[in-house]
């Protein structure tokens, strides 16, 4: 009996695509529905005690049995060590763990029947991580990491491209951008091959939509069973989101502005179970290869031979980040160590490298800068808003409809003509309150000054702020030292220019002084702001400016 039902069952699944026998589709693609998960269940539960006396498994109990325990890993998996008990407790009833032995027999005949491969890793089979593949992504990782797999496998199919003609098989790829760019708990050897599918896949379907405006609606109208290959289940509304802005190309960097070899990325999150708490981090973001022009521009100078890149991130002591060679005309980067996240104050400080041997010029960090006592401007990642995107300090106009502004406690925010401001929470750690915002808004501070801030905007102006001059590392100092005064940049719509000094001004921190123009009389630890023809604040930073013949003796 439980034998003729399995049967039946898996017919009328195999009808459901107008099939009679399996096809050799990955186990996904045959699309089990919640309602089909809770059936698999008894059924998968039913042969398995009525077979598992048998001397050789049953080739239809195995067949439940992979096609059970893919769909339970794609819907339920978490992360952590995988185990058969989890699996076997899930079935109804649960059944006791059999011994391993049997649990591979299950596996090998199932996956015959199904006409899938058992996997290898380091010349040996894996039997529940090949079921891990089968079943695709678990739905349950982008709920929680969507924006950190976005962010990883933007970087897994750039290194694609890089490493193309490298031999470099795609699971290593994949393992070495997970040190990066997912969470302790995603760094899982079942992750690695599914994200070697994803990234080849997407690899392919973005050749097939390349200067598509939908690539979604593209696909649909060109292939029309692509989403039965896809090891995702796109039925659901946020791995199809996932999807399309993986599809996307990231764009490129205006012309004549250098991609980014080392970059700071800052993020929000909505801590789990306080809907009112946020988390600020920041993680480090490594560029495969660059060209050895961007290298250049990046370390301070051309890098021969094997150059160390190290981290400093506020005023702790410079640690090991990359390696740098030089191999003909692109600059490749090596983890020297799994880059480590940072939360809270840590993920607001400054981000500087030194170079060893030392270059020319100093390095830079892009992103690097430390935040100010200014307002701090996030967008969202996802349609949840609680994973939100660092976009600037300062005043900010921006296309996005709605943005989010962690201001510093004794700021205001007030409407600067229609506005909608609604209170969301507060910074862990950084005691900011945090506002939702849409429309256009003035971030008042207690000395009159103000940012301002615009939503929905036709003519954005994102600009990034950067200071130029001698920075002196060998003095201990709470904020950045310069020797003399630096010159203040900023980065707009991909032009690079200098702010005029008529629209930079100073005061000391000791309060003996208010705000004054910036000159070369300007010394000691102070405040530094920009400000524009309107007399909105658009940049503001603390450091500390030494005569131009500073020297340490």
């Amino acid at each position: 009996m439980p034998i003729e039902a399995a049967r039946n069952w898996i017919n009328e699944l195999l009808n459901r695509h107008g099939l009679r026998h399996p096809d050799k589709r990955p186990l996904y693609a045959y699309r089990c529905t919640a309602d089909d998960l809770e059936t698999l269940k008894a059924r998968t539960s039913a042969i398995l005690r009525a077979t598992v006396h048998l001397d050789r498994p049953h080739q239809l109990a195995g067949a439940l049995f992979c096609l059970f325990t893919a769909e339970w890993i794609r819907r339920h998996y978490t992360g952590g060590k995988l185990r058969y008990k989890d699996i076997l407790d899930a079935l109804n009833p649960p059944i006791p763990t059999p011994p391993y032995l049997v649990l591979r027999g299950w596996v090998r005949v199932g996956l015959t029947y199904w006409h899938r491969p058992l996997l290898l890793a380091t010349q040996r089979r894996i039997y529940l991580r090949t079921l891990a593949c089968e079943g695709g992504l678990p739905l349950q990782f982008l709920q929680k990491e969507g924006a950190a797999l976005s962010r990883y496998f933007r970087s897994l199919l750039a290194n694609l491209r890089t490493y193309e003609n490298a031999n470099i098989p795609v699971e290593t790829l994949a393992a070495e951008a997970a040190q990066q760019y997912l969470p302790q708990y995603l760094r899982q050897d079942i992750v690695y091959p599914l994200s070697a599918q994803i990234a080849l896949a997407v690899r392919d379907l973005r050749q097939e939509v390349a200067g598509a405006a939908d690539p979604i609606a593209t696909l649909d109208a060109q292939h029309p069973n692509w989403r039965d290959q896809f090891p995702l289940d796109l039925g659901d509304q946020n791995a199809l989101g996932f999807l399309a802005g993986l599809i996307k190309p990231s764009p490129e960097p205006p012309q004549g502005q250098p991609k980014a070899a080392v970059a700071v990325n800052r993020s929000l999150h909505c801590l789990p179970g306080a809907s009112e708490i946020w988390q600020l981090q920041a993680e480090i973001e490594l560029t495969g290869s660059v060209p050895v022009e961007h290298a250049v521009a990046a370390f301070g100078g051309e890098p021969a031979g094997r150059l160390q890149l190290l981290l400093q991130v506020g005023q702790s002591a410079a640690s090991p980040l990359a390696w740098a060679t030089r191999s003909g005309p692109r600059v490749r980067l090596e983890r020297a160590r799994a880059v480590p996240r940072y939360f809270g104050a840590g993920a607001a400080k400054a981000f500087q490298l030194t170079t060893r041997p030392q270059l020319a010029d100093q390095p830079s960090v892009t992103g690097g800068e430390a935040l100010e006592d200014l307002p701090w401007v996030f967008i969202s990642n996802d349609e949840s808003d609680t994973s939100l995107s660092f976009r600037g300090q300062g005043s900010i106009k921006t296309r996005h409809e709605t943005v989010w502004i962690a201001v510093p406690g004794d700021w205001t925010v007030v409407a600067d003509g229609f506005a909608e401001i609604t209170a969301v929470g507060t910074l862990d750690e950084l005691e900011r309150p945090l506002f939702r915002v849409a429309g256009q808004v003035r971030v008042q501070s207690r000395d009159g000054s103000y940012c301002r801030i615009q939503t929905g905007a036709e003519q954005p102006d994102e600009t990034m702020y950067y200071l130029l001059g001698t920075r002196v590392y060998n003095v201990e100092a709470l904020i950045p030292q310069y020797r003399d005064s630096p010159t203040v940049h900023q980065i707009a719509q991909g032009n690079n220019q200098q702010i005029p000094p008529a629209q930079l001004r100073w005061r000391p921190l000791n309060g003996t002084r208010g705000w004054r123009q910036l000159t070369n009389q300007c010394h000691g630890d102070g405040e530094l702001r920009v400000i524009d023809t309107d007399g909105v604040v658009r940049f503001r930073t603390r450091l500390g400016i030494l005569p131009a013949g500073f020297q340490v003796s």
